[in-house]
């Protein structure tokens, strides 16, 4: 796979993670700030900070598993 095609696959998780992420917060009446930096393609970086307990935002916003963690 191309360098650039890659690249465009990350940015493009990016988002769609941090869409689910701030509907998740929203949608639990979670107060929070987020900074983005873009690109071109996509969300280079997201960063968000959250003002509740780290066990009510764990308890909405769960980290992900992934496959390589399985094994």
């Amino acid at each position: 796979m191309s360098r650039n095609r890659f690249e465009r696959n990350i940015a493009h998780r990016i988002r769609y993670l941090a869409k689910e992420i701030k509907e998740r917060l929203e949608g639990n009446g979670i107060d929070y700030d987020m900074f983005i930096a873009s690109e071109s393609e996509g969300l280079r970086s997201v960063v968000f900070i959250v003002y509740a307990d780290r066990s009510i935002v764990r308890s909405v916003v769960k980290p992900p598993v992934e496959v390589w963690m399985l094994r």
